[in-house]
This record gives structure tokens, C-alpha cells and sequence, in this order.
């Protein structure tokens, strides 16, 4: 019996993640020049998906988290995930260049180039100890990570010393 209930479970969460982001409502509020908005355009692209982790799947993700990862999610209620890896031609430099217009709104904390790797994470603040929205880009691979909450910037230069003491 349990493990039918489990395998509801698993079934009614897989439903939910491959539900299309636009459907969402946060997706659709955003506007076209944000990133979600860039992501919530080519979705539906050849070559191209997404996944977008809603605030119920966040908290389960939080709930089955170990204390490590439980310290980084609970300031966040939605990540999406968006890449267009696949995609070619012409929609492909539409997709590089809607995200380079879309990038120029956010606080760029850091680029990092490996080989032909070109990373960017950005930010939006909510105010000066809080971030809104936290954007992970590759842009040789066209990917995006975008993270939503309440983001205190004392984590993320928390976050930035570990990194730093590891090397």
C-alpha cells in the first residue's frame, strides 16, 4: 500500500515539473525583457526546455534536503531551469541576443570565462540586503538558471568565501 502511495506521489510531481512554464503564473507576469520572459518566449522552441520547481516543489525540496542544502533553499521559492543547448540557425542568435537585452537589467556580480565557457551571474535586489531573483547564464550553451526568493546578500557572500576557501 505505501509503496502505491509513493508511486503517486512521484507520479503527481513528475506532472507537475513538466507542466509548460508559461502556464505559470509568476512566468506570465514577468515582463518580455526580463529573463523569464526570454525563457517564457523560446520554451516552446525545437531544441529547447525548460523546467520551472514551483513553490510546492520547492518546499519538498527543502523538507528532503540535507542541513546543507536546507541552509541554501530556504530563501527561495522558485528556480527555473531553461536550456536551449539544441537549438540552431537564426532563433539560436534571437536567443543570445533577447538574453544579452534582458541581462543589461540586472546587477552583473561576476563573469567567468573557461576556454569557451562564458559565465555571468547576475542579480535583481529587492533591496540593499535582499535579492529577488539570482540568474546563473552560459551563454556559449544557452542556459539559464534563475533563482527567486528572498535571498539575504549575506548568504551569498557567505556562499562566496566557502568557494573561495575550497579552491
Amino acid at each position: 500500500m505505501k509503496r502505491i502511495r509513493n508511486i503517486r506521489i512521484i507520479t503527481v510531481l513528475t506532472a507537475l515539473m513538466l507542466l509548460p512554464s508559461a502556464a505559470h503564473p509568476e512566468m506570465q507576469a514577468k515582463g518580455r525583457n526580463s529573463v523569464i520572459g526570454v525563457i517564457q518566449k523560446y520554451d516552446n522552441s525545437d531544441g529547447a526546455e525548460s523546467i520551472n520547481i514551483g513553490p510546492f516543489l520547492m518546499k519538498i525540496a527543502r523538507t528532503a534536503a540535507d542541513d546543507e542544502g536546507k541552509k541554501y533553499l530556504k530563501h527561495l521559492n522558485r528556480m527555473i531551469i531553461f536550456s536551449a543547448e539544441e537549438v540552431s540557425g537564426q532563433i539560436r542568435e534571437r536567443i543570445a541576443d533577447d538574453f544579452r537585452t534582458a541581462l543589461r537589467d540586472y546587477e552583473t556580480l561576476m563573469d567567468v570565462t573557461d576556454e569557451e565557457d562564458k559565465v555571468t551571474i547576475c542579480i535583481k535586489r529587492e533591496n540593499e540586503e535582499t535579492i529577488s531573483e539570482m540568474v546563473i547564464y552560459v551563454e556559449s550553451e544557452l542556459t539559464a538558471i534563475v533563482m527567486s526568493g528572498k535571498i539575504p546578500v549575506s548568504e551569498i557572500q557567505s556562499i562566496a568565501e566557502e568557494a573561495m576557501q575550497d579552491q
